[in-house]
């Protein structure tokens, strides 16, 4: 290839990637769109819960004054539920700003006019569990790894190396969606685990036979090559946090879902003693403290989860 042929393919190179960037830049709007939307729809629901709050600890608030009325509950019993009360007024009011803002966020990322009229309360099913055996090339169309791959075509227009054979083979997840052991397996080896480990590595280290044909002796070629493998290594290092989430998060989602099922029994039964006058008012308003902030627990930890989602989508090079 002559000189002058070299430069165009070079331009052209430099033009895939570049076009490649703009299609990463939109991935990552997308993803971030999907986010501010799970964001806005917890913000609802945590307004919502605050709401709920207030009318619980008002109900206690005139349980407890109707005792006080009958002489069975003191000033200080009224004033401990008078101070939840003003509590959660507070707290309804925080939760209101914070639903609001994140409404302005979606519509500024979907073009348009940040009020805060844009509504989502709904999650979708996340009843399906991440596939297991997600082949790694799926990982191949990611625009960032396109474009490191385009930019050793432009560093080097000699190089005739496929992307194929640069980009590892191997399951991205084991048996029930965990992660597979090639992956931490890969970042400990230093590439060595690849099957085609060779193919990578062979245009710094064989020397001659294959120096010409992929560019070692570029400078540029050869940190074009080193980009590339750092990229593909970090796309690794996404998924594999975001696979390692996915468990996590959804233990953490079940374990707090039991622990809201007992505050729940926990305050009816506390209710119920108070009325009878077998226990004191600060025991019934710690248990209805504890029943709220599962609930809140459980909204942050199902944003979580589909935010997580999002990440490991975008790390697949899937977040259109």
């Amino acid at each position: 290839m002559g000189a002058g042929e070299g430069g165009v393919a070079a331009s052209d190179s430099n033009r895939d990637a570049a076009a490649a960037d703009f299609a990463a830049a939109r991935q990552s709007i997308a993803a971030q769109t999907a986010q501010a939307y799970f964001d806005l729809v917890a913000a609802t629901r945590l307004r919502d819960l605050a709401a709920d709050r207030l009318e619980s600890f008002q109900g206690t608030f005139d349980l407890v004054n109707r005792r006080f009325g009958l002489g069975t509950a003191d000033l200080g019993e009224l004033d401990l539920a008078r101070t939840d009360v003003e509590n959660a007024k507070s707290e309804i009011n925080a939760r209101k700003d914070a639903r609001d803002q994140a409404a302005r966020r979606l519509a500024t990322l979907t073009g348009r006019y940040p009020d805060a009229n844009l509504a989502a309360n709904s999650w979708p099913s996340l009843r399906r569990a991440v596939a297991a055996g997600i082949p790694s090339t799926l990982m191949e169309v990611r625009p960032d790894i396109c474009a490191a791959y385009l930019r050793i075509l432009a560093a080097d227009s000699n190089v005739k190396v496929a992307h194929a054979d640069l980009f590892p083979r191997f399951s991205l997840t084991g048996g029930g969606g965990q992660q597979s052991a090639a992956l931490s397996d890969l970042a400990k080896s230093n590439f060595t685990v690849w099957a085609i480990a060779a193919n990578l590595t062979a245009p710094v280290t064989d020397g001659g036979r294959r120096r010409a044909e992929l560019g070692a002796a570029n400078a540029r070629a050869k940190q074009a090559l080193a980009s590339y493998r750092s990229t593909v290594l970090n796309a690794f290092r996404e998924v594999e946090n975001a696979l390692g989430s996915e468990s996590y998060l959804r233990k953490q989602e079940e374990a707090t879902a039991r622990a809201l099922e007992a505050a729940r029994s926990a305050e009816e039964r506390a209710l119920r003693s108070y009325e009878s006058g077998l226990l004191e008012i600060l025991t019934v308003l710690d248990t209805t403290r504890r029943r709220f902030d599962a609930e809140e627990n459980l909204i942050r930890l199902k944003n979580l989860r589909f935010q997580n989602r999002v990440v490991l989508a975008l790390a697949l090079g899937k977040a259109h």
